[in-house]
């Protein structure tokens, strides 16, 4: 809830800054930012919820594909990994959506060599991604708060 709180002030800091004729930029680190927008129904704010969902929810499901692949549940890892490879690719993150779906193709064929060999790395850049979100969520996406600045503009 705290992430929803967060992005709820940010959608508020977004449209002060817009009032005030400013432009939001923000930056990801795994992200394509502007291919994220537009798959998201071309808006910042439709955007920035699409990440607070996304880092709350993959929070959990890294546990179940991990318990999926413990009991030998190929099924549901497949499904759990379809999940991923279409939302990374929602939000703009385009490698992971694309290990995702090489994970994906391995679990239909039951390929575990190959599972066991690229899960951890998919995983953990998975963490890596949620970690950044996490920080920007965190921050308000902006580095001096809601200050109606872009992270470029504060750098400048």
């Amino acid at each position: 809830m705290k992430n929803r709180f967060a992005s709820e002030r940010l959608s508020q800091a977004v449209n002060t800054a817009r009032e005030k004729g400013r432009t939001v930029e923000i930056e990801i680190g795994g992200l394509d930012v502007k291919q994220g927008i537009m798959m998201t129904g071309g808006k910042l704010e439709y955007y920035i919820d699409a990440l607070t969902v996304f880092h709350e929810d993959s929070l959990e499901k890294i546990d179940k594909i991990r318990k999926a692949l413990e009991d030998g549940d190929n099924r549901l890892y497949a499904v759990f990994i379809h999940g991923f490879k279409s939302t990374c690719a929602c939000i703009g993150a385009a490698a992971l959506s694309e290990k995702a779906k090489e994970l994906e193709a391995a679990a239909e064929s039951a390929d575990m060599p190959f599972i066991e060999a690229n899960n951890e790395e998919f995983i953990g850049g998975l963490n890596a991604l949620l970690d950044s979100i996490g920080r920007k969520l965190e921050c308000g996406f902006m580095s001096e708060g809601e200050n109606g600045r872009s992270e470029k503009e504060e750098r400048e």
